[in-house]
């Protein structure tokens, strides 16, 4: 199948798959003699994943190397686990650091509610003076 029908079945654009495929997340399709791609039915399944695996949160290096595993491995899950336990402590690592952004942004809000918005006057003062060198 050629690229343009690749990114359609794919819903990707066409650079994208040609990005995926000069990354190593698609295999070098065949080429025609006109130059055209001839991409196989699992280049849409692979793109599919590759798209699921990083709106989960993973890296293309990291979906690379997963399907490396899968190509080879019949039963990929133990090997797989490793990476799926490192993005879950990551996300945990996010989601503490973004309930202290919360936390701050609240306190910044309710200052500011409250008419004392001092962080924002700050700036606002620095920004507005020149400095002295």
């Amino acid at each position: 199948m050629r690229i343009g029908e690749v990114a359609r079945r794919s819903r990707v654009r066409v650079d994208t798959v040609r990005y995926y495929e000069k990354r190593g997340i698609l295999p070098h399709p065949v080429r025609w003699l006109s130059g055209y791609r001839d991409f196989g039915p699992e280049a849409v399944d692979r793109i599919q994943f590759t798209k699921w695996a990083q709106h989960l949160g993973f890296t293309l290096e990291e979906v690379r190397h997963m399907l490396l595993v899968v190509e080879v491995d019949p039963a990929p899950c133990a090997q797989l686990r490793p990476a799926f336990n490192a993005l879950l402590t990551r996300v945990e690592t996010q989601l503490a650091e973004l309930g202290w952004v919360r936390k701050r942004l609240r306190t910044v809000l309710a200052r500011c509610s409250a008419g004392s918005c001092t962080a924002v006057e700050e700036l606002a003062r620095r920004v507005r003076s020149p400095r002295r060198r």
